[in-house]
């Protein structure tokens, strides 16, 4: 009987879903993005070839044009889901679907292991810690009874919970754990050190413009690879900020690059 269903009322067979189209972009009208002129010429083989890119002013976001289209595309979406009367429906069953306890498998490092746990609806998970593997017995109802928060991105990172931790990389002697931080949701990424008896991040080992990276420890704990882009020209002071990710600078020539703990970023040695 159903053809679809949307926050507006249900299609059926029956109903022309031209006709049903026609009225739904009456009431919700697009905002047409403006075209431009910009176009490109290329030569090929056998002659050259024009290029159109109408829309390349979108790719400054700071632009007014880029703005007032964006602003108009977000008004009408809130105009849409103002409208729909199964939206408080949808969240809550969104919400009673995804509120259980979601916990990691154990893994061992030196003489601990470490778990991550989330009790249901949390931002971001933390870690725990077991003190003491052999007293440690799992209480369904508590997980995280006999084990301490290793790290906590609310209470460690930022209270809002738009900082998470990436990828995690150990020293041989399970002393530092090196970690990509992401601020929200950005592929950009700051690797921080931490000290693992004093949960406290190192001040000066602070890497920036990471992406995608690993995180290889030295043998010896003094330092580790990883792989950056130069900062993006856009970005300001190259400093990789909370706008970091709207850039729209073409990325390329990814480095590696050697850190030597207890110096500036600028220091490190280029591998690659």
């Amino acid at each position: 009987m159903l053809g679809y269903v949307d926050c507006i009322h249900i299609h059926s067979e029956t109903e022309p879903l031209q006709q049903s189209q026609t009225d739904f972009n009456s009431k919700y009208p697009l905002s047409l993005a403006p075209r431009g002129e910009t176009y490109d010429k290329y030569q090929i083989k056998g002659g050259n070839i024009t290029a159109l890119d109408p829309y390349r002013f979108m790719e400054d976001v700071e632009s007014n044009q880029t703005k007032s289209w964006i602003a108009a595309e977000a008004n009408l979406t809130k105009k849409f889901f103002s409208n729909c009367d199964q939206r408080d429906a949808i969240k809550q069953s969104l919400t009673e679907n995804m509120n259980y306890q979601k916990i990691s498998l154990p893994v061992k490092r030196g003489d601990h292991y470490y778990f991550s746990f989330n009790s249901g609806l949390e931002d971001t998970g933390r870690t725990f810690k077991i003190d003491k593997p052999g007293d440690y017995k799992i209480n369904p109802k508590n997980p995280t009874e006999g084990a301490s928060v290793f790290f906590d991105p609310k209470t460690m990172l930022s209270a809002d919970g738009k900082d998470s931790k990436g990828d995690s990389s150990w020293t041989d002697d399970y002393k530092m754990v090196a970690m990509t931080i992401q601020h929200a949701g950005s592929d950009w990424g700051t690797i921080k050190v931490m000290d693992a008896d004093t949960r406290k991040f190192h001040e000066k080992d602070v890497i920036q413009w990471t992406k995608h990276t690993g995180i290889t420890w030295t043998q010896d704990s003094k330092g580790f690879f990883y792989q950056a882009y130069d900062a993006p020209k856009s970005s300001k002071d190259g400093i990789q900020d909370g706008h970091a990710g709207q850039e729209t600078d073409k990325l390329e020539n990814q480095k590696v690059y050697y850190h030597y703990l207890g110096t500036d970023q600028k220091d490190d040695v280029l591998i690659y």
